[in-house]
């Protein structure tokens, strides 16, 4: 065909496969013009050899198109807006049956080395299951070490990525080299990675082959977190996951930098509260060595499960918490229920206070935060008309005023200002 393709032969190619008329019309065209071809993908960046790669299934490519394209002069460098290289591509879409687009890109001079938006090499994104890709791109010199900007090496961001990694998985990974001690830039371990995964996806003999093959489950990270906090953070408590944890002699008790335990994390949280939740919740609870523990904000697990769950307040509320404990701030679980729209939450401490303390209940309906406010001032300032009649039918002073001598019904007036704290908030923890 390439001796048919004199001047006039291309023009009439190039307007019957243009765009509008052929699917893969603008990567053809590149074809036709050349390396001098200045076709770009504009949303994407993407240059004709992105393209084709983009477009168009490896196994379909292979070593000889690919070998004619960079012989031609395109360039096997080209990057998109995301910091992709051709190499990127191929090794995120290519199988272990067919690693001739790999061998051609790299013959022709593709960077192993080279980094896309996130810091990552190609080898961030070859897969497990077979090892082919992996031991190639090893074998022509990429770094199985190399971190991106997250810190991830190529195992961590594996798992990052797929949030499951199978035994068969880890003996490939460890048989290539893999180190099992690396951290990420946060001094999260591979541990710490698997732990964090969602609930549905834990698999015990993963985390156990890591731990045979010298991860150590007592490791923290750079900001104290230990297996614990990281499992008890998740939004859907695993029993199984806990028992494991507390097996290795993890303890209930330890703090990370600000101070919180991993009952802390748990609290903070809403959970489903799915099969075997209530069984994981009472573990946590029967090892905790004390219920009311204050972070370094003088913040307790009760305080935390205010601000989300009112699942969360009934049971600390039944083991045994302090519900009149303020924190450094001077706020009562009544200021942080009614500061957090949880109206729930808060009719169930107040039925708890007045059954608990009826000597005390008074003076913690009108109690004062540091900024002389009370839950009242706070319900107002939510919005929340249900949290405002409760405190009302309980006695709240709706004539208290706080530091700036402002009452109750001037908070009214900050609802949108609070509005829109919340629609930048992505937490409901203090």
């Amino acid at each position: 065909m390439d001796g048919c393709l004199d001047g006039t032969c291309k023009e009439l190619m190039k307007i019957l496969i243009s765009p509008s008329r052929t699917p893969h019309g603008e990567q053809i065209l590149a074809l036709l013009n050349g390396p001098q071809c200045t076709i770009r993908d504009t949303a994407t960046g993407d240059g004709p050899l992105l393209m084709i790669l983009r477009d168009t299934p490896c196994r379909r490519i292979g070593h000889s198109i690919v070998s004619r394209l960079v012989k031609d002069g395109f360039d096997p460098n080209e990057r998109n807006h995301r910091g992709d290289t051709p190499l990127h591509r191929a090794v995120r879409q290519i199988s272990d049956a067919d690693i001739s687009v790999l061998q051609a890109l790299l013959h022709a001079g593709a960077d192993i080395h080279a980094r896309d938006y996130r810091g990552r090499t190609p080898l961030h994104y070859a897969r497990l299951g077979g090892t082919t890709v992996v031991e190639f791109l090893i074998s022509c010199g990429a770094d199985l070490e190399a971190q991106d900007r997250a810190g991830e090496t190529w195992l961590m961001s594996y798992i990052s990525r797929l949030y499951c990694m199978s035994l068969a998985d880890v003996e490939g990974a460890i048989a290539l080299g893999a180190s099992v001690d690396t951290r990420d830039s946060h001094g999260r371990t591979i541990l710490h990675k698997l732990t964090g995964v969602p609930g549905l996806n834990f698999q015990e003999d993963t985390l156990r082959a890591f731990v045979r093959h010298g991860a150590s489950p007592e490791a923290v990270d750079f900001r104290g977190n230990t297996l614990l906090h990281v499992a008890m953070s998740k939004f859907d408590l695993n029993v199984r996951e806990t028992d494991i944890l507390l097996s290795w002699g993890l303890d209930m008790s330890s703090r990370n930098v600000a101070g919180r335990t991993p009952l802390h994390c748990l609290c903070a949280w809403t959970g489903v509260q799915q099969n075997g939740w209530d069984e994981a919740v009472a573990i946590v609870f029967d090892k905790a060595d004390d219920l009311d523990v204050q972070d370094l904000q003088g913040i307790t697990p009760l305080h935390l499960a205010c601000t989300c769950s009112e699942v969360m307040v009934e049971r600390l509320l039944r083991a045994g918490s302090d519900a009149s404990i303020l924190t450094h701030q001077g706020l009562t679980c009544l200021h942080l229920a009614a500061r957090c729209r949880q109206a729930n939450a808060l009719g169930t401490l107040l039925e708890h206070q007045r059954k608990v303390m009826p000597s005390r209940f008074a003076e913690l309906v009108n109690s004062r935060d540091c900024t002389g406010r009370t839950p009242l001032h706070h319900a107002c300032r939510s919005g929340r008309v249900e949290s405002v009649t409760l405190l009302l039918d309980e006695g709240a002073d709706i004539t208290a005023r706080d530091c700036k001598g402002r009452t109750p019904l001037w908070t009214c007036s900050e609802y949108d200002e609070e509005q829109k704290l919340w629609e930048n908030t992505t937490s409901a923890a203090i």
